[in-house]
């Protein structure tokens, strides 16, 4: 009676019970309804994947003339003498580079949505945690001090990407190396598991992130306001790398803002 009562393709007014026919009717069109929407789910995915793929052939061909560019500005700023001149080729080189930066974030995003399988492999936990530890200390070296902490116990198995997991925690990186305080900047990177899962956090003092950002993170091409500026080199492209990694690997991303700093963990 409950299912026929509130059936919308049934009459409310009606209250005898569903016959054996109604209710084999009522079935199939809610597996209609199921396969169209299964259908709008793959055509949505289909189309994504599509755009994607074209952002990053049209951002490989924008690449070309940058590239152009920045070797004949190289070049002019060998036989060039004057002052102003040699400011104004700079200001170009910088631009340029800053664009190279901007289309080869938008390549590694967009290949996360149609790349193959083939950089996927399954690693034990310690060999990922050891790989890990000398990625950050490549990238960090001498520029700051920075803790490295891990307690996993035992070893698990995980199906991983590394190449994008470790471009990902670059990312979390550079942002953590850009904000850290500047008087004594500090950085904990910490690996643990819970359960099944392995949680990465990475923490840098003397900043936290604004409300702003802990609400609209991970979306693409997301920036504050005060951050559109043209000098600054945040495209809106980072977090929306690392939240799509996280996903590959079923997982997620968490911003939270403690001891005086701010955290990302994965």
């Amino acid at each position: 009676n409950l299912i026929y009562e509130n059936s919308m393709w049934l009459k409310k007014e009606c209250t005898e019970s569903l016959t054996v026919k109604e209710f084999r009717e009522t079935g199939n069109r809610i597996i209609v309804m199921q396969d169209r929407i299964r259908q709008l789910i793959v055509n949505e995915k289909q189309q994504k994947e599509d755009l994607m793929f074209q952002v990053s052939a049209a951002s490989h061909d924008l690449k070309t003339p940058l590239t152009i560019i920045r070797g004949n500005v190289e070049f002019l700023q060998t036989i060039t003498e004057n002052d102003q001149s040699q400011e104004c080729l700079a200001d170009i080189e910088r631009a340029s580079q800053q664009l190279l930066d901007y289309f080869n974030q938008l390549i590694h995003y967009s290949k996360t949505y149609y790349d193959d399988e083939t950089g996927w492999t399954e690693y034990s936990s310690s060999d990922f945690i050891n790989e890990l530890e000398k990625e950050v200390s490549f990238l960090i070296k001498n520029q700051m001090k920075f803790s490295f902490e891990q307690n996993v116990k035992g070893t698990e198995n995980y199906y991983i990407n590394q190449s994008l997991l470790i471009r990902a925690i670059q990312n979390i990186l550079t942002n953590a190396l850009e904000y850290a305080d500047k008087q004594n900047p500090k950085i904990k990177i910490r690996v643990e598991q819970e359960g099944k899962e392995l949680k990465i956090g990475i923490w840098n003092n003397g900043s936290e992130f604004p409300e702003e950002v802990l609400t609209n993170f991970g979306k693409l091409f997301y920036r504050m306001d005060k951050a559109r500026s043209y000098k600054e080199q945040h495209y809106g492209i980072g977090l929306s790398f690392v939240c799509r990694v996280a996903k590959l690997h079923k997982g997620r991303v968490e911003l939270r803002n403690r001891d005086e700093g701010a955290e990302v963990l994965i």
